[in-house]
């Protein structure tokens, strides 16, 4: 039997012990679901990939990652449960009573994952976030259970959208390329006469590039960016697009998010052989890296929100006062949107990622380098 198969054998039981004779009727299920007699002695991983179809296109091709992530599982010698926890867009609920779900939906994800987490005594977890409140969703079951092992992915942010010149009033003053924040500066713009309700259309329809998480400094880039550098997703993996073309629906995802996806396993696995725990990597510290790189790129204000849950689901304290601490000696570094030109997920990949930024904060001696990461 592996010995990466801490907990579920508690499930399936151990061979020549009592406990074997005792799950005979949990190895049926197992067996009927298409395990086989040597699966039994294999670590399971669960896979947890926030999911609403088409009502969500931030996270509409997580389907097709997760199975990415469960084939990896099973090269690297696990078996690999799938779950989908519901998910409610900001984006599509925002201005309606649909919001009131919003956050709610946050705690609904972490609840979910540690449900099927504990409840099948799995031995570790990878899971995938996209859009504002499936990130920090992602991550609080992880540290719920600050002895076990985890680790989340980021399932990368949407291409950039265009007017492909169509709208010469709005390119005049903007430029052509557009974001998921271009809809609601435009309404602005029309109400003050400086576009026709033509041009509205037409970005309303073309802002969203493509599938995908928002690619600028929102919710979604902001917390990717805190959980690289807090350690607990994989190095490099937050900046980065989630599909290859841009486009309308579902398109090929992109080599870059699949990658991340089958590194997280072996990170997770490598994890549980040398025994790093989730505990050992989300500290306060590494809380405080995370912090200082919202800050430092000027991320959303929601991160504290989140930051705050995750560290109190952690038992580490922290407050408010904090931020305002850290936040004083930090610099913005950047000029990425909602508050510049250039977007998180595409811009920055082009110049070597998050790496970059943590380098230059190192130096500063504005970060603890002494760290655990996954």
């Amino acid at each position: 039997m592996s010995s990466l198969k801490h907990r579920s054998k508690e499930l399936t039981g151990v061979p020549g012990e009592k406990s074997w004779l005792k799950r005979t009727g949990t190895r049926s299920f197992m067996f009927m679901s298409g395990a086989s007699s040597e699966d039994l002695s294999k670590p399971v991983i669960l896979i947890a990939a926030p999911y609403a179809g088409d009502a969500a296109t931030c996270n509409q091709h997580f389907v097709l990652l997760a199975e990415e992530v469960k084939l990896e599982v099973e090269r690297q010698g696990g078996i690999g449960y799938l779950t989908y926890p519901p998910v409610i867009s900001d984006g599509v609920t925002m201005g309606n009573i649909g919001m009131r779900y919003s956050l709610p939906s946050r705690d609904l994800i972490a609840d979910n994952i540690e449900l099927m987490a504990e409840g099948y005594r799995v031995d570790g977890i990878i899971t995938l976030g996209g859009c504002d409140k499936t990130q920090p969703g992602a991550v609080i079951p992880l540290v719920r259970n600050s002895s076990g092992y985890g680790i989340t992915v980021y399932g990368g942010g949407r291409h950039p959208g265009s007017t492909d010149g169509k709208c010469p009033k709005w390119e005049g003053q903007f430029g052509s390329e557009l974001s998921s924040g271009s809809p609601y500066e435009a309404q602005g713009a029309f109400a003050s006469g400086l576009i026709d309700i033509e041009e509205l259309d037409v970005i309303e329809k073309r802002c969203l590039g493509s599938t995908g998480a928002c690619g600028e400094m929102f919710t979604a880039s902001s917390m990717a960016a805190c959980f690289e550098a807090m350690g607990i997703s994989p190095p490099n993996s937050s900046c980065g697009l989630a599909v290859k073309e841009a486009g309308v629906g579902l398109g090929e995802v992109s080599e870059d998010r699949i990658n991340h996806c089958k590194k997280s396993v072996y990170l997770l696995m490598d994890m549980m052989r040398n025994k790093v725990t989730v505990g050992d990597i989300v500290t306060r510290k590494s809380i405080e890296n995370g912090i200082t790189v919202v800050y430092a790129l000027g991320g959303s204000t929601n991160a504290i929100l989140h930051i705050l849950a995750i560290a109190h689901e952690a038992e580490i304290e922290l407050t408010v006062d904090d931020f305002e601490k850290i936040g004083s000696r930090v610099p913005l570094i950047s000029r990425l949107k909602p508050h510049g030109r250039y977007t998180y997920s595409h811009h920055l990949k082009e110049i070597g990622g998050l790496p970059v930024v943590l380098g230059l904060l190192l130096d500063a001696g504005l970060l603890h380098g002494d760290c655990i990461t996954c």
